[in-house]
């Protein structure tokens, strides 16, 4: 992961250039239709959710309510355009023993959102299985609030994180070396209150995170990672930055293991 990692930062090394990148690399709808699922481009085409009635459903409630319980089918809602406000509840049991108030689960594969925010506490995000992208947006919550085991880049995302007591940003589920999962945060800002807010933690064996020019506000705790009791983690987690900015980058006080990825 180190590697391919390093040739994404070297492409992504110029802010200004991002755009630049994206569009030459993320091709238009219209270049691709050849290419995707049909059904995807008839909820493209057509919106099940509109506000003016003109759709299945007015509600985004009311599409989520039509799927029947124990649905096992893909079911794909497109929403209208407009600006939707309500609470949504969405009721799944997770696989860690517990009810948790997720912001979004993101199991599929090259699953993308751009100028998305996502408000939560703990666990607002599980970033299970799958390459995800995100772009833009904003991330908020107060422990291991980005966990699970995709390989993702979060892309000029800004990492915000709330409450007190243990604070931390990943959770990464990374089981062995030969796993190929990670999670990468390019041109990203961590902001907060506070003090002592972690970058990440080894929740499993073999977590891999990496922070490129991201600018860290003094909220960041000086060692950066979380070290927990089982040290001999210690020798397997990839806890890498490169290039950061801001009061909260300074690597002096990092932990040990913290990877140079300047001289990889």
């Amino acid at each position: 992961m180190s590697h391919s990692l390093h040739f994404s930062c070297n492409r992504l090394n110029n802010k200004n250039r991002i755009e630049q990148w994206f569009n030459n690399n993320v091709p238009s709808l219209a270049s691709r239709k050849d290419t995707l699922d049909p059904a995807l481009l008839t909820a493209e085409a057509t919106p099940r959710v509109r506000q003016n009635g003109r759709g299945d459903f007015k509600t985004l409630t009311e599409a989520i309510n039509s799927v029947p319980v124990g649905n096992k089918e893909r079911v794909i809602i497109k929403l209208g355009h407009g600006e939707y406000k309500r609470r949504i509840l969405l009721q799944c049991r997770m696989g860690k023993g517990k009810e948790q108030a997720l912001s979004m689960r993101i199991s599929g594969n090259k699953a993308a959102f751009y100028n998305c925010k996502f408000y939560g506490y703990q666990d607002t995000i599980c970033d299970d299985t799958g390459n995800h992208f995100f772009k833009d947006c904003y991330i908020e919550g107060t422990f291991d609030f980005i966990f699970g085991s995709g390989r993702s880049l979060y892309l000029s995302t800004q990492l915000n994180v709330v409450g007190d007591g243990l604070r931390v940003i990943t959770a990464h589920a990374g089981k062995s070396t030969e796993e190929k999962s990670g999670y990468s945060f390019v041109h990203c800002k961590v902001t907060g209150t506070g003090t002592g807010i972690y970058l990440g933690r080894a929740w499993m064996s073999h977590p891999k995170v990496v922070y490129a020019y991201t600018d860290m506000s003094s909220v960041v705790n000086p060692s950066g990672w979380h070290e927990k009791t089982q040290t001999e983690r210690d020798k397997t987690v990839f806890y890498g930055e490169y290039k950061g900015s801001g009061p909260g980058s300074r690597k002096e006080k990092r932990v040990k293991y913290t990877q140079d990825i300047d001289t990889i």
